[in-house]
């Protein structure tokens, strides 16, 4: 469903979906089945091919706009935003690339945490604690020519790997420290331990030069990776990131002035971490405390026993070209140095060191290149969380991304604290695969092969079938990843970071027998991180248990419209068999754990085809009339409203040679109990007052620019008895797209209405059932909801904007625009103009309630508005709307 303009493939005119979760952008339980009914007949299953895959994509984007400060929540159901483009290189400057870094920082808006304990970084992130890197006998030190190399070189890609000259590579120079260092602690171990190290990831650092690591949203270039060993001596044009374990970026700007020259090598005192542990002291608080009093001594007394330079040992004779007494200058500029004053000692205690609160909008260039290769590494299916490094000029700091946003570590300079340079290599050398995020769900990826999915397994176990009873055995599902039936992911990294994947239940008998599967049935595990309040799998293990009623089989005859849920799982956070480190950074601030932790859920469903893959107008037809029949059944005996319909949650199954809508996609459905009561159209929020209130204290206030615009201290959604603006936007009701800021409706059940009829549209408008794909009405798809609002409302009353809409629309859609379309657009019409006056009126009795009006006052407004509501709820039934679709 491509949704490009003619200039570039990545430019997307993007359709917006709003929360406080990012877009998640895929065509949800899609399996694309051959395309026609002989096809269909002949062709089951493929057996998993070897041939490489299209790259898929999402391209997914946050509205710009506050839209009111009411709090959002967004579909995970917005695959009309997926398209297949061949991968993009991402080059800094491009166009493609301004997009990308604004809608980074829009995405991490408020998402960004700084400056977080580096030991307790390493400790966490990548599960290894500073005491345990080897003392051995050999010790630990930097050559000094390659560190007065480094200070010399410039920064370049590819080229002379040399250390001598001005023109000396700087990734090369640094690549060489970094293994010299692994070299020496492999040495160390041996000693130590007298035994080789093994983990199961086997990595070995490297500077990547111009290697491209392929992509699902841009091909990516970063400096260097901790790679699998031998990922370079392969015949390939690209990596896969299932090679590489951690990423990393450098800059290095020019000396401005004549360069500092190391005399002497560089040793390294661990002795700060191994102390503690040989007191029997094993916390990192007392590992904090030792590095703040070691660190706190003259750092200048120079080490006579190894006749190395360490940290503490650096004196003005050991550096050529600073005098003894200039303490104003020094090698570089380490974090918390100030002028003529002493470095701040790094420390793993956040009482020592405050962990900040940024946003994305403050994002540097520089830093925007790591958090885009985290965001890729993401999008792949593949990890929990991703890990990466920057280095700039001579301070280095980690980064970490999971699903709810970007934490980076203090920063130190590595040649006045080459110890914490040697942790992270540590860390990096004795981490296994789980440590670098990788998803201890997802076995057997095969990188060096063209489809790096044909081997692999979903494996887990506790999980629970659609009653609710625990399953006992381990389940294991083989993916089943082909041109025909594609893998989906979310790209991003706040959200929910969905993954569909084709899965079948596999040769082992215990999961088939278990869970009473076709062996050869089709099958998807949506795998996603939801919050712990949404629970789609409750919502349909609880429809489908109203539906199950055996008394009634019109009940039944419903259920076969609601997604098939085989089984299920939910694992806390902090689960063991999850550990996501941010459950364990209790040094981050403003995090509720009850509100902000999310949950990792697995879900094994039916596989569905979308829409796009309908045969013909008249099967549409079959499926839609289906969809909005056990819609309005759920409504009425669950009473459970779906408040997202749209493209991409409306699929379909076939039974020979008939079709069966299905309803699919349950994130962000509510019960009626936790909607609130729509029924008095004359209730006034007391947030609408509130709100009021503060406007008009502010009118005249310091706040008010020099536009008129007056800054809002707007409350969090969360305190608002739910009024959530949910859905995706091209589908979205007026009365959502356009409330005003402060003035959130309450979800009804019209609303619902409204979406299966702009959902019609759409269809009618863009899907061509003979090459399967569907289109985009790119007024609807507009960055501001109130100018998709704008553009929703001329199409229903304006003719000509309605022939706009429908002018390539597929000849064999034509009848259904006439008969059906153009039937209900005056019903809608009609009570959008009900609507707006609703909405008018309900504004005046808000503005009286403020001003504190007499009775008589107030009473006229409610019973205009009680007219009013009455009129608009009389026009648009659903008894109404299905006798225009007979």
């Amino acid at each position: 469903m491509p949704l490009m303009n003619d200039e570039t493939q990545t430019n997307l005119k993007r359709p917006r979906s709003f929360t406080e979760d990012t877009t998640d952008s895929y065509s949800e339980y899609s399996v694309a089945q051959p395309t026609t009914k002989k096809q269909r007949q002949e062709d089951q299953l493929p057996e998993p091919s070897t041939t490489e895959l299209p790259v898929t994509t999402a391209c997914s984007s946050r509205c710009s706009e506050n839209f009111g400060s009411e709090a959002v929540e967004l579909s995970s159901s917005d695959k009309l935003y997926f398209i297949e483009i061949e991968s993009t290189s991402d080059g800094e400057g491009s166009d493609a690339d301004s997009s990308s870094n604004k809608d980074i920082r829009f995405e991490l808006k408020d998402r960004v945490h700084r400056n977080y304990p580096l030991v307790d970084f390493v400790e966490y992130v990548l599960g290894f604690s500073a005491e345990s890197i080897p003392m051995g006998e050999t010790g630990y030190k930097i050559d000094y020519e390659k560190l007065n190399s480094y200070v010399r070189s410039e920064y370049r890609k590819i080229g002379d790997r040399g250390f001598t000259g001005n023109s000396a590579n700087s990734c090369a120079i640094f690549e060489s420290i970094v293994q010299d260092l692994v070299e020496l602690l492999k040495t160390n171990w041996r000693e130590e331990q007298k035994m080789d190290w093994e983990t199961d990831f086997d990595g070995e650092f490297c500077h990547l030069e111009d290697w491209i690591v392929s992509g699902s949203y841009i091909d990516s270039y970063p400096d260097f990776g901790w790679l699998k060993k031998g990922s370079l001596e392969e015949d390939r044009d690209n990596l896969s990131w299932p090679e590489l374990g951690l990423i990393g970026e450098l800059k290095k700007s020019t000396a401005k002035e004549e360069p500092r020259t190391f005399l002497r090598d560089l040793s390294i005192d661990i002795s700060i971490f191994r102390d503690v542990a040989s007191n029997g002291c094993q916390t990192k608080d007392h590992v904090a405390r030792k590095i703040k009093a070691e660190k706190s001594e003259d750092r200048r007394d120079e080490d006579e026993t190894h006749g190395h330079l360490t940290p503490e040992s650096v004196k003005s004779s050991d550096v050529e070209g600073i005098e003894e007494n200039d303490k104003s200058t020094s090698l570089s500029s380490p974090l918390g140095r100030t002028k003529g004053g002493d470095k701040a000692p790094i420390t793993s205690r956040p009482e020592e060191s405050t962990v900040l609160q940024d946003s994305g909008e403050n994002l540097t260039t520089f830093e925007l290149q790591i958090v885009k290769l985290l965001r890729e590494a993401l999008s792949h299916g593949i990890r929990q969380y991703a890990t990466g490094f920057v280095v700039e000029d001579n301070q280095i700091s980690l980064w970490y991304a999971d699903c709810h946003g970007v934490v980076q570590s203090q920063g130190f300079d590595f040649m006045l604290d080459p110890q914490y340079l040697l942790l992270i290599i540590a860390a990096m050398s004795f981490a296994e695969r789980a440590d670098f995020g990788f998803s201890p769900f997802v076995t057997g990826l095969r990188a060096r092969e063209e489809n790096i999915w044909r081997r692999a397994r979903l494996e887990f176990s506790r999980a629970s079938d659609i009653e609710g009873n625990a399953i006992e055995p381990y389940l294991v599902f083989p993916f089943q990843v082909t041109p025909s039936r594609k893998l989906l992911v979310d790209h991003g990294i706040v959200g929910r970071r969905t993954v569909i994947a084709p899965i079948v239940p596999g040769k082992g008998q215990a999961t088939i027998k278990t869970l009473a599967l076709d062996s050869n049935m089709a099958l998807v595990a949506k795998m996603s991180w939801q919050y712990k309040c949404r629970r789609e799998e409750e919502t349909i293990k609880m429809i489908r248990r109203v539906l199950s009623d055996p008394k009634d089989s019109a009940h039944k005859a419903i259920l076969k419209h609601v997604v098939d849920l085989k089984c299920s799982l939910s694992l806390a956070a902090n689960d063991p068999d999850v550990s996501l480190p941010r459950a364990f950074m209790d040094a981050l601030p403003n995090s509720d754990p009850e509100l902000d932790l999310r949950e990792f859920r697995i879900m094994i469903l039916e596989a569905y085809q979308p829409l796009e893959a309908i045969d013909d107008a008249d099967d549409f037809k079959q499926v839609f009339r289906d969809v909005v029949i056990a819609h309005r059944w759920i409504w009425l005996t669950a009473e459970i409203l779906h408040r997202d319909i749209s493209i991409g949650n409306i699929m379909f199954r076939r039974r020979g040679n008939t079709v069966e809508g299905v309803l699919c996609d349950w994130d962000m459905a509510e019960t009626k109990a936790d909607l609130g009561d729509p029924e008095d159209p004359c209730f006034v929020h007391p947030w609408e007052i509130e709100h009021l209130r503060r406007n008009n204290a502010q009118s005249h206030s310091e706040d008010e620019d020099a536009d008129g615009h007056v800054a809002s201290d707007d409350m969090p959604g969360s305190q608002r008895d739910g009024h959530h603006i949910t859905g995706t936007v091209p589908f979205m009701a007026l009365e959502l797209l356009s409330c005003e800021h402060g003035s959130v409706p309450l979800h009804t059940y019209s609303f619902e209405i409204q979406s299966f009829f702009y959902l019609l549209c759409w269809v009618c408008a863009t899907h061509n059932p003979q090459e399967k794909t569907m289109g985009c009405i790119e007024q609807w798809c507009l960055d501001n909801p109130r100018h998709v609002a704008y553009a929703k409302e001329a199409f229903l009353n304006f003719p000509q904007e309605r022939t706009t809409v429908f002018k390539k629309a597929h000849t064999s859609y034509r009848p259904l625009i006439r008969s059906w379309v153009d039937n209900l657009v005056p019903m809608f019409a009609r009570m959008w103009k009900l609507s707006a006056s609703l909405t008018q009126l309900r504004a005046a009795l808000a503005w009286a309630i403020y001003r504190k009006e007499n009775d008589e006052k107030v009473g006229e407004i409610k019973g205009e508005i009680v007219r009013k509501a009455r009129e608009r709820d009389d026009v648009l039934t659903f008894d109404k709307f299905m006798a225009k679709i007979e």
